[in-house]
Order: structure tokens, then C-alpha cells, then sequence
């Protein structure tokens, strides 16, 4: 009879240990998967600002150790916390049962247990948000460092940059021995607390006539089993309240952080095929980057045809990218308007503008895949329409040659291409999109001569009906242009004219643009 209760008992638990394992685990990562999801949609449409003043480790630290603690670590301690809790429910109800005096004195001791972990709880989670924040500091100078790291090495400054690493690991590791110590001095409290309870079972079995030895060494036994319960499900419990630090972090920036402008509904929706000109007018524009910085775009007015080509020069910080960065709404303008086709921007939805403007940055932007992910992610056209924008963009040959020739590999950062053939790739996917209007923005800076002749000649060729956009300070770039807008700290001194004109009354601005040029 024994037998089978043993048994009987020993497959119960087992199933339910599974059990209580697989739902404790399911629904902490259901829970994790969402909140990473909710986290890495409100990052992605955060405003330009939110990324100027964030460092890149910062955000890194939330998707790496923050999602691991829901991940890993949280799905641990939830089970252990819930095993002790039923393990610790049974020895009482044990020891009651046996003794009932004991219960007086358990019931006393869990009163003074509660009372400390409430007044301890605030204290180990400030601890674990301290180590928390200290973290994102290592993050930072690992990402910036790797990041400067052949500039690094030609300069010989490894030292200061081990120096200040050590120096961010000493910062967190005091934080992280700080919630390990304060983890501990609330343990040894909670266990003399429950040696308390060892003690009063043992006084009180060993006065009382009407308990047989036998009774007396079970209640002994289940009192040192709950003085190891409680200690355990203690200290599991103070540190899955800890890693909830990881959760107040994450739900932070699934829930708090700026979003780009949502668009004004309209009564009369934005036409499919907007914009059918391509005709850009600016009014009144103004633009800083944050509240409370000055004005990078000061009062800009002008009026572009559809169909013109457009060059735009300036000295370095006249405000040149800002402007493209208004026509895509990276940035929100502080006042003025900015229409193309006769419809304000700010009433069309963002995804709708900016598939309607092709950009070729100054920095090339290649996704870690192969050269078809990174002429069409989205599986829109042809292989036909991929190698004749191949060969518009003159690396038909190349591709060919390769293996794989579409399905060739493209490393993280397009890190086996050359910025040349970088900046080709991104043309190709500029011309598969056929829009109406084109913004360069120092597409050529980075590239040797014949790049930039080849670019220069593409755009001529392939886009002779849209609207083109093009900054550059290689005078070359933007001769063929059909008018020139100069641009001087925010403002245009020199309203859009023909080349002939702007030659004698900018004459200053095109020699300092010469001389940068070179």
C-alpha cells in the first residue's frame, strides 16, 4: 500500500513539474514575443530625433540582455517561484495538521517575512535597474569602438579606448556584486527568521505529552523543510521581482516612445497614381531639428516644375540634406507648407510619400541576403526587370559572372562590394521603382570619377521625365542642371535661375564649392 502511494505520488509530480515547466515557459515567451514585437514596431517609427539623441547601445542593450532576462532567465525563475510556493503550501498545511500551535508561530513568521520583503522590494529593484542602465554604457563604447575601429588603430589610441572599457565594466560590475550582496543580506535574514520557527517546533514537540516520537520528528522535518522552502522561494521571488526591471524597460519603449506624425485625414483621399507631375513647391518653409535648437531651414520658397532637373549647392551645413529631409518627412517643419501636385505632404500618409520619392543617399544602404533581396525585398518584379536595371546601373557583367549571379551573397553592410558598386546597386533599386521624382542627396561624394560619370549618365538617360533633386559639391554633377538653388545657413539668398545668372551674383558660392571640391 505504501508502495503504490509513493508511486502513485512520484508520476504526479513528475507531471506536474512538466506541466507547471512547459505553461510557465509558453506563456513567458507568448508574452516576450509580443512585447519584443510591440518594442521593435515603436522603434522603427520613431522620428529622426529620438536616433540623434539615443545612443545606438542604449537600444541594443533593450533587444539583447533586456529581451534575454524575458526570454531565458524569467521563465526559470517563474517556475521555481511557483514550485516552492506549492512545496512550501504543503509543508504548512503539514505542520498544521501535526501541531496545530506550530501554525501560530508559522503564521507569525511568514507576518514578519512579508513585512521585510515589502520594505526590501524597492531597494533590489532600484539595484537592478542601476546595473541595468550600467550595462548600456559597456554596449555603447563596444558598438562606438567597433564601429572606429580601423580609425582607431591608425591613430595608435587602443589604450584610452581599453582604458574607458574597463572602466564601464567597473561601473556595472559594482552594481551587479551591489544586487547580489543585497540579495543575500535579505536571504540570511529570512533564513534566521525561519531558524526561529526550527526552534519553536523543537520546544514545543519536545514539552508536549500527547505527541509520539514519531509525530515529533515529522513535524521537525517538515519545519526544516519549510525553513529551506521559504528561503528558496525568497530568494527566487526578490530576484524574479528584479528581472521585472527587464520588463518596466522593454514596456517603456513599447509604449512611451515618439512616433513620426500620423497623417490628417483628408475628405478627398490621395490619389493611387500621385503624384502625375512631380511638381514640388516650397512656402514659407521652416525646419529645426528639436524644440528649443535654431532654424536650419529659414523661410525657404521656391517652385520646382515637374519634370525640371535641379541642382542644389550650399556650403557645408547650409542645410542641403535637411531639405531633403523635409520632402520625406524625416522631419516634421516647424512652419510653412510644402505641396507636390497641389497636395500638402503632411496630409498623405508616410508610407504613401515615401514610396513615391526615390532616394540615392549619400551612404550606400545594403541588407544582409543576396542581390535580389536588395533589388526587390518584396518580390515585385521580373528576373527580367532585375538585369535590365542591372545593366542600366553597368554591373550586368559582374553579376553574371558570379555563381549564384542573382542569389549571390551580399554580406551584412554590402561589406563585399566597394562603395562604387554599393552606390550602383542602390541605383538599380532606384530605377526598378520608376518614380516620379529623384532625390540625390551627394550620391557621388564617396565614388571615384567613372562611378560618378556612370551614375551621372544613368540618371540622364533613365529618368529624362521626372523631377530630379541634386545635391553635390562636385560642380560637374550638377552643371547639367536646368536651374540651380543656392542655399546659404538655412536660407535662400539666390532664389532658383539659370546657371548664367547665379555665375555672377554667387560667384563667392561657387568658389567655395570649388575649393571643397577639391
Amino acid at each position: 500500500m505504501y508502495a503504490l502511494v509513493y508511486c502513485v505520488s512520484a508520476v504526479l509530480l513528475v507531471l506536474t513539474g512538466v506541466m507547471q515547466s512547459y505553461f510557465s515557459t509558453l506563456i513567458a515567451l507568448i508574452a516576450s514575443s509580443k512585447l519584443h514585437q510591440k518594442m521593435f514596431q515603436r522603434v522603427l517609427h520613431c522620428p529622426m530625433s529620438f536616433f540623434d539623441t539615443t545612443p545606438v547601445g542604449r537600444i541594443l542593450n533593450r533587444f539583447s540582455k533586456d529581451m534575454d532576462e524575458l526570454d531565458y532567465t524569467f521563465p526559470f525563475q517563474l517556475g521555481y517561484v511557483i514550485q516552492y510556493s506549492l512545496a512550501m503550501t504543503g509543508q504548512m498545511v503539514l505542520v498544521g495538521v501535526i501541531f496545530p500551535w506550530c501554525s501560530i508561530a508559522l503564521v507569525i513568521i511568514m507576518v514578519l517575512i512579508i513585512i521585510m520583503d515589502l520594505w526590501f522590494h524597492a531597494g533590489i529593484r532600484e539595484m537592478k535597474r542601476y546595473e541595468s542602465i550600467a550595462r548600456s554604457g559597456i554596449v555603447v563604447q563596444l558598438t562606438s569602438a567597433m564601429q572606429g575601429l580601423s580609425i582607431i588603430r591608425v591613430f595608435g589610441k587602443q589604450d584610452i579606448f581599453i582604458k574607458k572599457f574597463h572602466t564601464y565594466v567597473n561601473e556595472h560590475q559594482k552594481c551587479h556584486m551591489l544586487f547580489y550582496a543585497t540579495l543575500l543580506w535579505f536571504a540570511f535574514r529570512v533564513e534566521v527568521l525561519c531558524s526561529l520557527l526550527v526552534i519553536i517546533t523543537g520546544i514545543l514537540v519536545t514539552y508536549s505529552p500527547y505527541i509520539t516520537p514519531a509525530m515529533a520528528g515529522l513535524a521537525l522535518s517538515a519545519s526544516f523543510q519549510v525553513t529551506q522552502i521559504v528561503t528558496g522561494l525568497i530568494r527566487n521571488k526578490s530576484d524574479l521581482q528584479a528581472r521585472f526591471t527587464a520588463v518596466e524597460r522593454i514596456n517603456e519603449y513599447a509604449k512611451t516612445l515618439p512616433q513620426e506624425q500620423s497623417v490628417v485625414s483628408l475628405k478627398t483621399p490621395v490619389p493611387r497614381e500621385w503624384p502625375p507631375d512631380g511638381s514640388i513647391t516650397l512656402k514659407d518653409v521652416e525646419l529645426s531639428y528639436r524644440p528649443g535648437l535654431p532654424l536650419v531651414l529659414k523661410g525657404i520658397n521656391c517652385h520646382i516644375k515637374g519634370g525640371e532637373k535641379i541642382g542644389v549647392i550650399g556650403r557645408t551645413g547650409a542645410g542641403k540634406s535637411s531639405l531633403i529631409g523635409t520632402l520625406l518627412r524625416l522631419m516634421e517643419i516647424d512652419s510653412g507648407s510644402i505641396t507636390i501636385d497641389g497636395i500638402d505632404i503632411a496630409n498623405v500618409p508616410l508610407a504613401q510619400l515615401r514610396s513615391v520619392l526615390a532616394v540615392i543617399p549619400q551612404e550606400p544602404v545594403l541588407f544582409q541576403g543576396t542581390i535580389r533581396y536588395n533589388l526587390d525585398p518584396f518580390n515585385e518584379y521580373t528576373d527580367e526587370m532585375l538585369w535590365n536595371a542591372l545593366e542600366q546601373s553597368y554591373l550586368k557583367e559582374k553579376i553574371s559572372l558570379e555563381s549564384m549571379q542573382l542569389e549571390a551573397v551580399v554580406d551584412a553592410d554590402g561589406n563585399n562590394f566597394s562603395v562604387g558598386e554599393k552606390q550602383l546597386i542602390c541605383l538599380a533599386r532606384t530605377i526598378l521603382r520608376k518614380n516620379k521624382i529623384l532625390l540625390l542627396d551627394e550620391a557621388t561624394a564617396f565614388v571615384d570619377v567613372e562611378t560618378d560619370f556612370k551614375i551621372q549618365k544613368t540618371v540622364h538617360e533613365t529618368f529624362a521625365e521626372c523631377t530630379i533633386l541634386t545635391i553635390a559639391h562636385r560642380l560637374n554633377t550638377i552643371w547639367d542642371s536646368d536651374r540651380i538653388l543656392v542655399l546659404d545657413a538655412g536660407r535662400t539668398p539666390n532664389i532658383l535661375g539659370q546657371r548664367k545668372d547665379l555665375l555672377v551674383v554667387s560667384i563667392d558660392m561657387f568658389y567655395i564649392l570649388r575649393v571643397e571640391a577639391l
